[in-house]
């Protein structure tokens, strides 16, 4: 087959896809595109690329995959062992021989050759044969290329929701200091209540000794006013206390 399957001219760049059918290289970039490169070989609708990259547009990943697919003259070379090919000429007239099936040109004035024919034939197998274990390991690779992306792909997105993950923990983290510290306002203001209860609390005690204190209650408010002050120590130091865990 000579005209591409696609647009159905003669083959213009012609790209050689994971199953072994040839497509022209625009036809290809047009139909992978218009496809959203999801789309299979227009023949037999093998895989051409499964892979979809989010952010990336269609027409430059299409473009970058029909690029990297080889040519049949790549093919032939890789099999041959060789960097270019060399058209087959005829010995005769020296013209081109038919690249598909490696006949003489009609127009060769010289005589034909079974035998050689038959020899032509037998390497148009062996190149066959060459070029078909040839495409089935750029198969493999282009699979195992996939594979390795998606599982790339797979990172990545447990990366974003790690950083995720550790972006809500720093909010709950903030919300708890500033939880902790509006504690910490509430206690200090209980803290200086408690101390101005106590002031006043010794003010009405000094007035209530200075009215009662006659002779006869000397002895029992001296009594009560150590009492009091055993209790005003045991008061202060829980204060203090307090304020030193609520600075801590």
């Amino acid at each position: 087959m000579v005209d591409c399957p696609v647009c159905c001219e003669i083959f213009q760049e012609p790209k050689v896809i994971p199953c072994g059918h040839i497509i022209c290289r625009l036809c290809l970039v047009m139909w992978l595109e218009a496809r959203d490169m999801e789309a299979g070989c227009p023949l037999c609708r093998y895989p051409i690329f499964e892979l979809r990259i989010p952010g990336y547009p269609s027409r430059l990943i299409a473009e970058t995959v029909a690029n990297a697919l080889p040519t049949d003259l790549d093919i032939m070379a890789t099999a041959r062992g060789r960097r270019d090919v060399t058209p087959e000429t005829c010995l005769w007239c020296e013209g081109l021989l038919c690249t598909l099936g490696n006949t003489p040109s009609p127009l060769c004035p010289g005589k034909q050759d079974p035998q050689d024919a038959a020899r032509r034939e037998e390497a148009c197998r062996e190149s066959l044969k060459a070029v078909s274990a040839k495409i089935k390991e750029m198969v493999d690779h282009t699979i195992r290329m996939q594979d390795f992306l998606k599982g790339t792909e797979e990172e990545f997105r447990g990366v974003v929701a790690h950083s995720d993950t550790v972006g809500h923990m720093k909010v709950q983290a903030v919300q708890l200091v500033l939880k902790v510290q509006n504690q910490l306002v509430e206690l200090r203001t209980v803290l200086l209540t408690h101390k101005h209860l106590l002031r006043r609390l010794q003010e009405s005690r000094d007035s209530v000794v200075t009215l009662v204190m006659t002779e006869p209650m000397k002895d029992r408010m001296n009594f009560l006013m150590k009492k009091l002050r055993n209790l005003e120590q045991g008061y202060m130091e829980e204060s203090r206390k307090l304020c030193r865990s609520t600075r801590t």
